[in-house]
Formats: structure tokens, sequence, C-alpha cells
């Protein structure tokens, strides 16, 4: 715990105020932490991510990374050996991650709201009055960041599901008791995860092949095996019409006693690329 406190005083200077407000430095540091107790179950499926992202990559020049977190996940000394440009994205990232990104020159790092309305929702958020209408504008907003470049290949990584939970986590321990506000966040939540399809597929209209590694139902077991809880981590958006699956597999994420002595997490992750 102090090792964390320490490391969030220090990226809190680099870290943008609504970042910090809606919780998501803290979390950026938890899961570095977190990677640290149970990497050992967490290695089957940082293997399958990393395979499957460097056979999608043969060939490929230039390469976007949407969501490229921590780099636990990505195989960035293999990319760099054959690819001319790769372009990593997230909303931030901590210093000691930027330290390792540098160290490629063909490695360059954007620090960016991938939805692009975190901020403004953050923003409205104090303005309740106002908070319901914008969310039903906001729903309709497509991202555009980058569009303007071209790119051989985009990988959204492990991040379509987690694109609601900072502000799911933010409206949760807001004072706020609104029906209509409630009714208005589940559409909104589904419709940043929609989004974010919608953006991939721009790219693919441009000839970019396309790569989207994400969770999509979350398990819950008792120490004796039996599942007692599924839910979808997409907030029941439905991709199978436009995407198919390239590849399945479970992810522990979190053995009993990381979350809960009784319980333990594991996501059910697929690996897709959109149809013909």
């Amino acid at each position: 715990m102090l090792q964390e406190a320490i490391e969030y005083a220090y990226n809190s200077i680099f870290c943008p105020s609504y970042i910090k407000k809606l919780g998501l430095l803290q979390e950026i540091i938890a899961i570095k932490a977190r990677y640290q107790r149970c990497k050992e179950t967490w290695q089957e499926h940082l293997g399958q991510v990393r395979s499957l992202i460097l056979k999608k990559a043969q060939g490929k020049k230039k390469i976007l990374v949407l969501g490229a977190g921590l780099n636990y996940d990505l195989p960035l000394e293999e990319l760099n050996q054959s690819c001319e440009e790769i372009c990593l994205v997230d909303i931030f990232f901590l210093q000691s991650s930027l330290a390792e990104i540098k160290k490629f020159d063909n490695v360059e790092f954007v620090q960016a709201d991938i939805t692009q309305v975190l901020e403004e929702v953050y923003r409205y958020s104090l303005k309740p009055l106002k908070l319901i209408a914008r969310l039903k504008n906001l729903q309709f907003k497509v991202p555009e960041l980058l569009e303007d470049r071209d790119f051989d290949l985009v990988i959204s990584l492990n991040l379509a599901s987690q694109l609601p939970l900072p502000l799911k986590n933010y409206f949760e321990k807001l004072p706020i008791q609104d029906e209509k506000l409630a009714s208005t966040l589940v559409p909104f939540y589904r419709s940043m995860i929609s989004n974010h399809f919608k953006y991939l597929e721009r790219f693919k209209d441009k000839g970019s092949e396309l790569l989207l590694i994400s969770d999509y139902e979350k398990r819950v077991y008792d120490k004796s095996g039996e599942l007692k809880l599924v839910e979808s981590s997409l907030e029941n958006h439905n991709y199978s019409e436009h995407w198919q699956t390239l590849a399945n597999w479970d992810w522990q994420l979190a053995p009993i006693g990381e979350i809960d002595k009784e319980y333990r997490l594991e996501l059910a992750v697929a690996a897709l690329h959109p149809k013909l």
C-alpha cells in the first residue's frame, strides 16, 4: 500500500485533474499492483494476447494500439523489430511505462481519452440540471481520434469493456438520487461501447485491418467451483452481426483471496475481427 501511495503521489504531478477525480489514476496503479500479485494466473491470458497480436502484425508496417496501458499484454520489443511505426494510445501512461516506451525510437505514445466524452461528462456532473440532456446528446458521439492517419493494423487491447467503468464507479459514489439520471446512464454506458466498435469500423473503411480483444462476460465462482454469477462485460452490446470471433479463452483475473476470500472472478475473453 505504501508503494502504491508513493506511485500515486508521483504520477499525480503529470496527471490531468479529471482523470484523478474519476479515479482512473488510482485504478491504473491498482492494476499494476494486482499484476504483481496475480501474474502467475494471468500468464495464460497474456500469452494468448501477445500471440494473437504478433500473428496479426506479420507484414504490417504501421500499427495503432488503443488501450496500451501498462504494456503487460503487448509484445512491444518484437513489434519494434518488424514495424516501422507503432502508436500507443491510452488515457494516461504511468511514468514507469513511459520509460519503457521511450526505449524504442519508432514507438510514439498519445495520452488521450479514447471515448472523447469522459472529461465533458465529468464537468456536467457538477451541473446536475444539465447532465441528463448532455448525456443523451453524447450517446451519439463516435470518437475521431487519429482518424486523419493511416495504419495497416488497428488493435483495441483489453479496452472495450473498460470504457464505461470510470463513469460507473464515479456516479455510484455521487450523492445523486435521481431515477431519471439512472435510466439515462444505462443506455449511455452501452453507447460508449457501441461507439467504440463504430470508431474501429471507420479505420476498416480506410483499409486498416482490425483486431479487438476484450472480455465479454464476467463469471463469479465460489470455493467449490460452483458458478454463482454471470453478467455481460459489454453492457449487453451485441457485436456478432458485424464481428466474428478468432479465438476465445478464460482469464483468471482475481483468484480467491484477491477480491474476496470466498469467491474468484473469471473473465471470458474473445479476439474479434470484422466480418467480410
